[in-house]
Formats: C-alpha cells, sequence, structure tokens
C-alpha cells in the first residue's frame, strides 16, 4: 500500500504543521514566521480549509538583517520595530493555537530549525521546551522528498518548482513565511493525494538519484533473493517506500 514511510512519519500524531521562517542573512536569527496547520486522522493529513489553523508575526531582533533578505522580504528594522513581536510571545500564542493537539512539524529544510534555535533563550524554560519538543516531532520534507523526487539532473526541487511540477499556484509572494507554508501544504496535499502521479516521477529519474540509497539496498537485497527482478519489483518497493 502507497505511503508505508509517510504513515510512519504521522503515526501518533493528530496535528500537521507547516511551517516556515525567514531570518537575518549572517546570523540566521528568526524574524518572521508563518504557519498553516490541519487535523491527522488515521495516519492522513485531513486538509480541509474549515478546520485549518494559521498564523503569522514578525519576530523583534536586535540583529542586523541583509539587504538579500530586504530584498526579497521587504522586511527591515522598521518592519520589526512596528509590528515585531518578542520570540516569547510568539511561542505562547502558537502555543495557545495548539494546545489542544499533539503535533507533527513540517518545515522546507534545517534551516528552519537552525533559526529557531539562534532565536530562542535557553533560559527561558517555555521557548527552550517548545523547541525541544519541535525537534522531537520534525519533519524535514527537503530530505524526505529528496530521497524520493529529484528533476531530470538528479537535483532536488526547491518549493517555487514543485509548485510547477504539480501545476500549483502560489497563495502570493514567495518569501512571505505564510506564503511559503501555505504552498508547502499544498505540495503535500498534491503528494498525499496521487500516488499513481509520485510513482511515476520517481520512476522517471530514479537513476539519478544519489539520495534513494535506502531504495537501492531493498532493491539489491530482493536481487539476492530471486537473482531476477522486474520493473513490477521496483514499484512495488517504491510503493512502500513513500
Amino acid at each position: 500500500m502507497p505511503y508505508s514511510c509517510l504513515k510512519e512519519v504521522l503515526k501518533k500524531s493528530d496535528l500537521a504543521v507547516f511551517f516556515d521562517l525567514e531570518g537575518t542573512q549572517f546570523s540566521h536569527k528568526a524574524i518572521a514566521i508563518g504557519l498553516i496547520a490541519y487535523p491527522i486522522e488515521n495516519d492522513r493529513i485531513i486538509f480541509d480549509e474549515k478546520r485549518k489553523i494559521t498564523y503569522h508575526s514578525y519576530i523583534k531582533c536586535d540583529d542586523d538583517i541583509g539587504p538579500i533578505v530586504t530584498e526579497m522580504t521587504h522586511i527591515t528594522k522598521e518592519t520589526l520595530k512596528r509590528h515585531g513581536k518578542t520570540f516569547h510571545q510568539v511561542v505562547l500564542e502558537i502555543t495557545a493555537l495548539l494546545r489542544q493537539y499533539h503535533k507533527r512539524y513540517f518545515s522546507y529544510g534545517w534551516l528552519d530549525i537552525t533559526m529557531l534555535e539562534n532565536a530562542h533563550d535557553e533560559e527561558d524554560i517555555t521557548e527552550r521546551n517548545s523547541l525541544i519538543n519541535i525537534k522531537k516531532n520534525y519533519c524535514d520534507l527537503h530530505q524526505y522528498f529528496f530521497k524520493r523526487l529529484v528533476d531530470d539532473k538528479g537535483s532536488s526541487y526547491s518549493i517555487e518548482r514543485f509548485l510547477k511540477l504539480f501545476d500549483l499556484t502560489s497563495s502570493g509572494p514567495a518569501h512571505d513565511p505564510l506564503v511559503d507554508a501555505i504552498s508547502l501544504a499544498k505540495i503535500f496535499s498534491f503528494y498525499q493525494d496521487n500516488p499513481e502521479v509520485i510513482k511515476k516521477l520517481v520512476l522517471q529519474n530514479y537513476m539519478k538519484n544519489t539520495g534513494s540509497n535506502g531504495l537501492n539496498k531493498q532493491l539489491a537485497n530482493l536481487l539476492l533473493e530471486k537473482e531476477v527482478v522486474t520493473i513490477k519489483d521496483l514499484d512495488n518497493l517504491i510503493e512502500e517506500y513513500l
């Protein structure tokens, strides 16, 4: 059955939280966060717009914001001064929003975790426990997808390229953290609801995927066991690997 690995990720969770952060260019401290969350039922994310939870906030930060970040996000020191909240306040607000759920957090790359680590105060119990909880329940979707889906050059997809690949539209300008979080949820929704399409895409560039070592090992073991393997065998293994 498709998505055996995905079900392991979702197991024992009842809320999927897709989040994105923007950070300072050099110190990688969080200056904005956006998230969208959907319930998980029977090891499946329920993308019901009536049941979604969203959050967006700027985060106060004394560090310099690099010019590239300002150019991409339009966030300046003045933005944070006028609209920013303390990281502690942001943590409290998000915790209150999600309090009733056991959570599973999804972002597109480890840099988001780095920005959270750099923003939190180790002496603040609330902030420290929040970070511990996120890291314990965190899924790096960049790594998850890279082990399965690459382009014809063997490269991983960005969020923008995934939207194009799946023929999805963005909800707004890139590098707005809430927009990017929503885009990530859209990508995941397509991935979850179209297993046959995904299997074809995995097979399409399978030979160029350097991230699929786990699948290759399974295929090698099957070859040792059967002496001959077919495309159907690979297809079955992909179903289990998704």
